[in-house]
């Protein structure tokens, strides 16, 4: 059993909650595949580094920082004017000029990508960058309209049937629903298991969290071993669904309550925030409804909604999709939004980042 986390920035989902559905996988299964724009947060100091170095991008990303605006200029006049003082650098007047310019510049963006990467650390997604490329966490950059043109054969559609590529043998998979994504009719909710209480694990530190994990390890795998891989009448399984032994998900999430309630790192962060309580509850759902509540909140492109409903009634897709479904006791604070998620997003293209 392993956990997918599917949140594109075109659901407007925050990316408190994405945080929270993250660390939720990072406690209860072995590993979790954050897809979508949760790199944007996570990575966004190594990313933010990586995509301003140059002058001339330092200015065209200050922008709408009310410093540059004090200027009274725009970046393409600056970035004129700058190159033109390059130009002229054997003059040691210009050169004087463009270096008192340069510092300016480099002052501005140091101060203002600070205050966005401490927003952006606010919303508890940046802590768990150094699990990137390790087992326990899988971060996949992609958020485009296009769910079926992405580099490397990805195809979104692949994601929401769970379809196996080549000699793929993980697996089973659950997704994490949250916030929007879990807003369920009456009876859908009630044919769910409830499963654990936690609290706002968005405070613990990235050492407290795997702290916690080692704790719930056996009876997290005790869990883990309630989804059952749907085999199919195929000698290689094409496609990555579960079923859970339903009947044995109440006393399961027991047995992990009573190590929750004993955790001192839990009890930490619940005296903290003690009105904010996160419900977790374990299910099936029928995988055309679940289609569906991915296209009502932005998350399923036109062309991958064409090609799963394009799906013959033969083909061995799971008919249902095994979730956990994330609801809060309590308001969870949002986060501070950050404007630089598009100019750091990729377009029609995915991101490995492990």
């Amino acid at each position: 059993m392993e956990t997918i986390v599917y949140i594109t920035s075109r659901s407007g989902i925050d990316h408190t909650y994405n945080a929270i559905a993250i660390r939720t996988g990072l406690i209860i299964s072995p590993a979790t595949y954050a897809v979508g724009n949760a790199y944007i947060g996570i990575l966004y100091k190594m990313l933010s580094e990586r995509h301003y170095k140059t002058v001339a991008q330092k200015i065209q990303f200050l922008e709408t920082s009310p410093n540059f605006k004090e200027l009274k200029t725009t970046p393409a006049e600056m970035i004129k004017d700058m190159r033109d003082l390059w130009n002229q650098r054997r003059n040691t007047h210009a050169l004087k000029q463009y270096k008192r310019l340069e510092h300016m510049i480099n002052e501005m963006f140091t101060t203002s990508m600070t205050a966005l990467q401490n927003a952006m650390r606010n919303t508890r997604l940046m802590e768990l960058a150094p699990l990137r490329g390790g087992k326990e966490l899988y971060v996949m950059g992609l958020d485009d309209p296009n769910g079926e043109q992405y580099e490397r054969d990805f195809r979104i559609s692949k994601l929401l049937s769970l379809k196996l590529d080549g000699d793929d043998t993980v697996g089973p998979y659950v997704f994490t629903l949250v916030d929007k994504l879990a807003k369920l009719s009456p009876e859908e909710e009630g044919a769910l298991t409830p499963l654990i209480t936690l609290p706002n694990i968005n405070l613990l530190s990235l050492d407290q969290l795997l702290s916690v994990r080692k704790s719930l390890d056996h009876a997290a795998k005790q869990l883990q071993q309630l989804l059952v891989p749907d085999i199919s009448s195929s000698e290689k399984p094409q496609y990555a669904g579960g079923h859970w032994k339903k009947a044995m998900l109440t006393s399961c999430g027991k047995a992990i309550q009573q190590l929750i309630d004993g955790n001192p790192d839990l009890n930490w962060a619940l005296s903290i925030q003690p009105s904010i309580r996160v419900h977790v509850l374990a299910g099936e759902m029928d995988i055309q409804r679940f289609w569906q509540l991915q296209r009502t909140n932005n998350q399923m492109p036109d062309d991958t909604w064409e090609v799963l409903q394009a799906l013959p009634p033969e083909e061995p897709y799971p008919r249902t999709v095994p979730v956990f479904v994330i609801k809060f006791s309590g308001l969870l604070p949002a986060d501070e939004m950050i404007d630089q998620d598009v100019a750091l997003t990729p377009k029609r293209k995915t991101i490995s980042l492990d």
